[in-house]
């Protein structure tokens, strides 16, 4: 037995798709039809739907997908937006960036480049997902706060081969480092950035736009496309591996990796710090570090040095944050004098500086001016923004 039902209760076509609402109706009431009739129905009259779920729509588009029945006769709606229409799946990801979580993009890849033997600098640039680049048909989109971003076209940031986050002092340099990517919502224009920080919501107050520098050079500068504006907010969404020499010319990373989604960490990196009390510097050194969400942690040991001074420091590789009474502490072994002493030292390092002081005891010991002497520390925690 057919079923009569005027379904669907206009013609829909690619400029007048069905409302959920009305799709939803129709729906509901084929399904009442079917299960009120237990016999075999094979069609619905009218723009039908057949048994093996085939749709015939007067607009002719390729629905063949979009419904159909499952074997206890309950009707399933799958989609429908047409797979073959651009403009549809367009509007399709748009919608579904509405329901973005903060901070997080679709359709979107970061890549990376440099001039090497020209400027020497680095290049940062958004790609859709599929490699291509950002057009009006394969557009990014990203969740800043509350505005839903579009990107639909090139988007670069340029780093030059400038020492922007201070890697030279923290002897970061010539060894991989990561720096952290942004999107930054300038009044409803997405613009890109790159900083060491995973730790911004607005362009920092050391930045480094098309007009130039601006503020003191910090570990939390923030080197970004076009023009900064005091009320840019931003969101970290992902991360790459880089590598900037001794002479601040950018270079091919030892490791590649590219992070498309939002991260606040590091991985374990290396650093290479610079000491103060030695004739020579210590044989057996291990410096790891990781930035994590307005932190640094570092870890490692730094022994067997020749001591020349009762004084003993090292280079950390990130500045602790430049707030008055904000000194950290932690308890470590010891070498002094050739050996190791039964008593723990600590080490500190003070705000708004870049130094590990090191000490034989838990007040301000000081070392012996010859023979042997390091350190040992494990996770020494501090915070950098």
């Amino acid at each position: 037995m057919a079923i009569n039902l005027n379904f669907p209760d206009q013609t829909y076509s690619n400029s007048n798709k069905p409302q959920t609402s009305t799709l939803k109706g129709d729906l509901n009431n084929i399904e009442n039809q079917v299960n009120a009739n237990e016999t075999n129905i094979s069609t619905i009259s009218g723009n039908y739907i057949k048994k093996d779920g085939s749709v015939d729509f007067t607009a002719k588009q390729s629905y063949a997908s979009d419904l159909s029945f499952s074997d206890d006769k309950e009707l399933v709606a799958k989609k429908y937006v047409d797979d073959n229409d651009a403009e549809n799946n367009a509007n399709a990801v748009l919608k579904a960036s509405h329901n973005l979580p903060d901070g997080f993009g679709l359709n979107y890849q970061i890549t990376t480049g440099l001039d090497e033997g020209g400027s020497d600098d680095l290049t940062v640039t958004l790609k859709g997902v599929d490699g291509n680049a950002l057009s009006s048909t394969n557009t990014a989109y990203f969740r800043v706060e509350n505005t839903i971003l579009s990107v639909s076209s090139a988007l670069s940031v340029t780093v030059t081969d400038a020492d922007h986050f201070t890697w030279a002092t923290g002897k970061i340099q010539a060894n991989d480092g990561q720096l952290f990517v942004y999107i930054i919502n300038n009044n409803g224009t997405a613009q890109l950035g790159i900083s060491s920080s995973s730790n911004l919501t607005t362009v920092a107050t050391n930045y480094y736009d098309d007009s130039g520098q601006t503020g003191s050079s910090g570990h939390t500068n923030i080197v970004m496309s076009g023009t900064r504006n005091a009320t840019n907010t931003c969101k970290v969404i992902g991360r790459i591996n880089v590598q900037q020499a001794s002479d601040n010319d950018w270079e091919a990373p030892s490791t590649t990796k590219i992070i498309n989604k939002p991260i606040f960490e590091t991985d374990w990196l290396q650093w290479t710090p610079t000491f103060t009390g030695f004739s020579s510097d210590p044989s057996i050194v291990v410096t790891k570090y990781k930035v994590k969400k307005g932190e640094c942690i570092i870890t490692g040991a730094a022994v067997s040095g020749t001591s020349n001074s009762t004084d003993f420091s090292f280079t950390a590789p990130i500045s602790c944050i430049n707030e008055s009474a904000n000194n950290f502490y932690l308890v470590t072994r010891c070498q002094d004098n050739g050996s190791i002493p039964s008593t723990p030292g600590h080490i500190n390092i003070n705000n708004n500086t870049k130094t590990l002081n090191c000490y034989t005891d838990l007040n301000i010991g000081t070392w012996t001016g010859s023979n042997n002497k390091g350190i040992y520390f494990t996770n020494f925690k501090y915070l950098t923004d």
